[in-house]
């Protein structure tokens, strides 16, 4: 690969030439992405992924990276849309930000029609408005996508990045100038003159006429002027100021990558009380960050007492700007009595009572956006969400492991079950939240500002159904929702349809509140749906409104609601068992097992949550399905 690039007299010809024949050996190279998207819009998402690619020549080198920029600002007409198709008048068989080729390019384009086809849209003749909504998710996969394929499987990238080099003026339109003539080569044709290029330093192969030359330097230059000195990291936005880039090694944030951190390797250390090292998660993964705070000043494994040694994963102070991290987060940590198999644990340098400068509820908003960064990568790697469904205020500790265990989200040690005596961190998630709030990161794990200390968010569903780990996830949106009567709360009923009941603990817990709460929320319909009787009469009066599901059966899909009229509770008003309703979550046919969202009257929030039943039991039985496929909402609303 390397030498094939050294010669430089080996062209590009008409019909694909090398660079065909390059694509094929690239397909067959290992992928993954090579950067990160933060930002607040696309431009500032592209030039954010270069600096944090770690390119030699190009993340360290902003002239070069303004230079990429430019070329795609003119490629996508000032859209910086990975979604354009330009332009009507060609056929629309040039994609995306640097307007790739089908002939050339046709796995790219193929997975850009198959994948995303809802959302390409054709701009000509000056115009160039998108028609469509393109949810947030699916312009960052594209991004990603198009940016991943032009750094690991695009020919010439190489020939690009070979001939950085070369140029004799270090300037952001002489880059400008050597990206248009070794990636985009966009050469004069007779329907677009070209213009001619100046100082790139690089033989100009084919042809000495670009097109768009001079506003591929003009807006390489633009670049260069307002982001080359906006932080010392190279990346840009709102997110500079709490460094997105953090980069990890096996469960191990990798030194250097994050402000203030060092690594105590302590999983193995002679004078633990207990072993670290090999300790797995309970079911294989973290659900939860649990936050502790250390009654100390001090910092790192000397922060233990000589006697007392269990380790957190992480120690932190915020006011110092300084973290350690002690254990892998592949494996548990020992920090608490009950609840360590299934939490990330992060001990806060402080005290939860008034102790002078260090005590939590004093802690500056500065302070609190340190901690926020550090919870926002563990969720890059763990997929925790960055919302909390416990009391932080009463700091109600949880009954038993049983309760806890499936808890996701944020914690306090306070919440540990029986057998943890301590209080700590005391109520701090008023401060953490307003730092996630302030972090644009934070939205991306489901977290917004929500009534009474809980995150009240929806979270998407997953294409073709979800696995346990996943519905956990999403029931957990639910059953964070607070208040949870509806004479507490009115949107249950305005935006949910749920009405007043008489169920154990709340009018939430309640099937057919949770099935009225999934319509409203994760369809497409423009009614609230309010009335669809007991479980047992969900399907059938939905099957029964003209609101555009397209057919029922007796075999679960994905997202389908059911009905069973099975129970011994009979409505006296009817004559019929109430039975029950619910949502398929997922289907996994090799195991033979149905995955189910659910709530139950009797059984008050233990009720509530993911069952996860033998499918054979659900198929041409005595459930019933209405299936939602032509109206689902996988981005909830």
């Amino acid at each position: 690969k390397d030498n094939f690039f050294i010669n430089d007299n080996i062209h590009p010809t008409a019909n694909g030439g090398y660079e065909a024949w390059v694509n094929i050996i690239y397909d067959a190279l290992p992928g993954g992405s090579v950067g990160s998207l933060p930002g607040n819009d696309n431009t500032e998402k592209i030039w954010n992924y270069f600096a944090m690619a770690n390119i030699p020549g190009v993340s360290d080198d902003p002239a070069v990276i303004s230079g990429i920029i430019g070329n795609m600002v003119v490629e996508t007409a000032f859209t910086m849309d990975p979604l354009i198709r330009g332009n009507a008048d060609n056929g629309g068989l040039y994609y995306g930000l640097i307007m790739w080729y089908y002939e050339y390019n046709p796995t790219l384009v193929d997975t850009l029609k198959s994948k995303y086809g809802d959302y390409l849209w054709i701009y000509g003749n000056g115009v160039a408005t998108n028609p469509n909504n393109v949810p947030q998710h699916v312009n960052d996969e594209v991004l990603q996508y198009e940016l991943d394929y032009l750094t690991h499987n695009y020919a010439t990238w190489n020939n690009f990045v070979n001939h950085l080099n070369y140029v004799a003026n270090k300037t952001p339109e002489s880059y400008a100038e050597l990206f248009l003539v070794e990636v985009e080569r966009a050469i004069e044709t007779e329907k677009t003159p070209g213009e001619p290029i100046l100082d790139s330093g690089v033989s100009s192969h084919f042809s000495s006429r670009y097109q768009g030359a001079s506003g591929r330097r003009y807006n390489a230059r633009k670049l260069f002027d307002e982001y080359a000195s906006v932080s010392a990291t190279g990346v840009v936005g709102s997110y500079a100021n709490t460094n997105g880039g953090v980069k990890w090694d096996d469960g191990w944030i990798v030194e250097g990558t994050f402000p203030g951190l060092t690594k105590e390797d302590v999983t193995r250390a002679p004078d633990l009380k207990e072993t670290i090292y090999g300790r797995t998660f309970a079911d294989g993964y973290p659900n939860k960050i649990l936050l502790h705070n250390t009654e100390g000043t001090s910092i790192g494994y000397v922060a233990y007492p000589s006697d007392n040694k269990f380790p957190a994963h992480f120690i932190i102070d915020l006011k110092k700007k300084e973290v350690v991290q002690n254990i892998t987060i592949n494996y548990r940590s020992p920090a608490t009595v009950s609840g360590d198999d299934t939490s990330i644990q992060i001990e806060i340098v402080g005290f939860s009572t008034r102790e002078g400068p260090y005590y939590l509820q004093d802690f500056s908003d500065d302070d609190w956006d340190y901690l926020a960064v550090l919870l926002i990568a563990i969720a890059e790697q763990t997929g925790i969400p960055l919302t909390t469904s416990v009391n932080w205020e009463a700091g109600n500790r949880i009954s038993s492991n049983t309760e806890f265990d499936p808890i996701v989200g944020i914690v306090g040690h306070m919440h540990s079950p029986p057998g943890d005596d301590h209080t700590d961190p005391g109520n701090i998630w008023p401060q953490l939240s307003d730092a996630l709030a302030r972090n644009p990161s934070a939205s991306k794990f489901g977290f917004t500002s929500g009534a009474c200390g809980v995150n009240s968010v929806a979270t998407e569903l997953v294409s073709g159904g979800m696995d346990e780990k996943q519905a956990k996830e999403f029931m957990q949106v639910y059953k964070d929702i607070s208040p949870r009567e509806v004479s507490e709360n009115s949107d249950l009923n305005t935006k949910w349809g749920i009405t007043s009941t008489d169920c154990k603990d709340s009018d939430m817990e309640n099937c057919v509140s949770f099935t009225k709460y999934f319509i409203n929320r994760y369809t497409n319909l423009d009614t609230v749906i309010t009335a669809v009787g007991n479980g047992a009469d969900v399907v059938e009066m939905i099957l029964s409104f003209d609101i555009g599901f397209i057919d029922g059966g007796t075999v679960p899909k994905a997202y389908a609601i059911f009905s069973t009229s099975s129970g011994s509770l009979i409505d006296p008003d009817t004559g019929r068992p109430y039975g029950h309703t619910g949502v398929i979550l997922g289907i996994d046919e090799e195991k033979d097992i149905i995955i189910v969202g659910e709530a139950a009257c009797s059984a008050g929030e233990a009720g509530t949550g993911v069952g996860v039943y033998a499918l054979s039991e659900w198929v041409n039985t005595n459930y019933t399905y209405a299936y939602t496929d032509n109206i689902i909402n996988l981005d909830g609303k």
